[in-house]
């Protein structure tokens, strides 16, 4: 893993806030289903599959390295409906230190690096439903309350899980976009970092 990504873990602590009690119990909650679930396969859920849901996927698959949970915990993500994964998201990861590649296209595949021994990330917009994602007994987590609202049942799931967060989109074209992306991408790998910390 690259330096800068195991610094920037280990520093989360000083870049975020507390997490807050109620949102541990949530988490935790999330934890104990993961555990007693037959599969550990995870799908990040978000409307566009732009912003969040690929936050929440990256930082899982890099906590499971990290935590060694790689064999046995899968990250994945989607959306309701495919658009292309945001342009500001990938770019506040490579503020971080991830090296990314992008194809050209309306929905380009960002191939995002994290350890130089290992294989990128792949990364685009694709609904949840995708063929690169399992199809059955997955467990869905949604990462913003539209999604979870669009989607009452989630085709496939063995369980969903609301687990929303603040879009950065709000901040688009804004003073404060950057700072935005970069709080939305700490907040999600802090939580993802507790949550893989309570993976058994």
């Amino acid at each position: 893993m690259f330096s800068s990504i195991k610094n920037y873990l280990e520093d989360l602590d000083k870049i975020c806030k507390p997490i807050e009690d109620e949102r541990k119990s949530k988490l935790d909650q999330l934890a104990k289903i993961i555990n007693q679930s037959s599969s550990k396969d995870l799908i990040f859920i978000c409307t566009h599959n732009s912003r969040r849901s690929h936050f929440a996927q990256i930082w899982m698959h890099i906590i499971s390295e990290y935590l060694g949970h790689n064999k046995k915990v899968k990250s994945y993500s989607g959306g309701t409906e495919a658009t292309a994964l945001n342009p500001r998201t990938a770019q506040a990861l490579s503020r971080i230190g991830f090296e990314i590649q992008v194809s050209a296209g309306a929905n380009p595949l960002f191939q995002i690096r994290y350890d130089k021994g290992l294989s990128p990330i792949e990364a685009f917009s694709k609904v949840y439903s995708h063929p690169s994602n399992p199809q059955s007994d997955f467990i869905a987590i949604m990462t913003c309350n539209e999604a979870s609202e669009a989607c009452p049942i989630v085709t496939g799931a063995a369980i969903k899980f609301n687990l929303s967060y603040k879009d950065p989109k709000t901040a688009d074209d804004s003073p404060m976009e950057v700072a935005s992306y970069d709080a939305s991408c700490a907040e999600i790998a802090q939580e993802i970092l507790y949550l893989g910390s309570r993976i058994q």
